[in-house]
C-alpha cells in the first residue's frame, strides 16, 4: 500500500507499508544516497513472507517523493521527516514494536534520528554513512554553502555494473548539489560524532568487509562510542556494500531476525 506524508513546507513524502496483523515487530527502512525504496521490493517480500511488517520511505528529493532532486538545505531536514513518519506509523499501529533499519546514508540519518528521539525499539545499521570518505574533507574548506547550486554526476558505487543500473534506473537520483554532499559529509556525519554516546536502544551494525565506499574496519572500531550496553557488530565476508542485495542477503537477514527476536 503506497501512503503519503505532506510536511509543513508542502514537500510530499512517500512510503509504502506491508502490514501484517499478526506482525511480532516492524521494520522501518531508509535508503542510501541517490537510490530509492523500489531497490529493496525483494527484501521487502522476503520479510513480509515472514510475517515482518515494512515501512519503506523514500527521502524527500529521492524516487516517487517530492522535493528538488539531489539537494536539501540542512541534515536535519531529514531527521524530521523520519520523525513525522514515526509518529504516523505509531498512530496507525500504536502496538506495534518498531526498529528502524538505515542503509548508508539512511543508517547516518537513523543512527542522528535515535538520538535525538526516543521514539525507536531497535537500531540496525547497514554499512552506515559515519565516516566521510577522504575526498569529503575537502569540504571543510569549500564553500558549499555559497556555491550549493553546482552539481556534481554520482561517480561512485560499489561496481561499475551498479554505477550503471543507477543511471539507467528512472527513480535514481545521479546529480547532486554541492549543498547537499556539505549537509552529509560535512553537517550529518560530524553531529553524528557528536551524539553516538546518547543512543541507548539495543543497536546492531552490519557491515560488509569488501565495501569499497565506507571502511568496515573503522565501523569496528566506532561501535564502541555508541552509548549503552547491548550493541554488536557483524562484519559479512566477501560481501560489499549492498548488503540486502547480495547472494549473502537470506544469511544476513536471518541473522538480523534472529537478533531482534531475541530481544522481544
Amino acid at each position: 500500500m503506497k501512503t503519503y506524508i505532506e510536511r509543513q513546507d508542502g514537500i510530499r513524502l512517500v512510503y509504502d507499508v506491508k502490514y501484517s496483523h499478526t506482525s511480532p515487530f516492524g521494520i522501518i527502512l531508509i535508503h542510501g544516497l541517490a537510490e530509492h525504496k523500489g531497490r529493496y521490493v525483494d527484501f521487502i517480500n522476503e520479510l513480509y513472507k515472514l510475517d515482518i511488517s515494512v515501512f519503506a520511505l523514500d527521502l524527500r528529493g529521492h524516487g516517487e517523493s517530492f522535493g528538488k532532486r539531489g539537494d536539501i538545505r540542512n541534515f536535519e531536514i531529514y531527521v524530521s521527516d523520519i520523525h513525522c513518519l514515526v509518529c504516523e506509523i505509531k498512530e496507525d499501529y500504536p502496538d506495534l514494536k518498531l526498529a528502524i533499519l538505515g542503509h548508508s546514508l539512511g543508517g547516518l540519518i537513523a543512527t542522528v534520528y535515535t538520538a535525538t528521539y526516543k521514539t525507536i525499539d531497535w537500531l540496525i545499521l547497514s554499512n552506515p554513512l559515519l565516516i566521510s570518505p577522504k575526498k569529503a574533507s575537502l569540504l571543510d574548506f569549500f564553500p558549499y554553502k555559497i556555491l550549493g547550486f553546482v552539481k556534481v554526476k554520482k561517480r561512485h558505487s560499489e561496481s561499475p555494473e551498479m554505477l550503471a543500473y543507477s543511471y539507467n534506473d528512472p527513480l535514481s537520483t545521479n546529480h547532486f548539489t554541492l549543498r547537499l554532499l556539505g549537509v552529509i559529509f560535512h553537517q550529518g556525519t560530524r553531529l553524528a560524532s557528536k551524539v553516538l554516546d546518547k543512543i541507548n536502544i539495543p543497536t546492531l551494525l552490519l557491515t560488509g568487509e569488501l565495501d569499497p565506499l565506507i571502511d568496515s574496519s573503522a565501523l569496528q572500531h566506532l561501535i564502541e562510542k555508541f552509548g549503552g550496553d547491548d550493541k554488536e557488530i557483524k562484519v559479512y565476508k566477501n560481501v560489499k556494500h549492498r548488503l540486502f542485495q547480495s547472494e549473502h542477503r537470506d544469511v544476513i537477514i536471518k541473522e538480523m531476525l534472529a537478533w531482534i527476536n531475541s530481544r522481544l
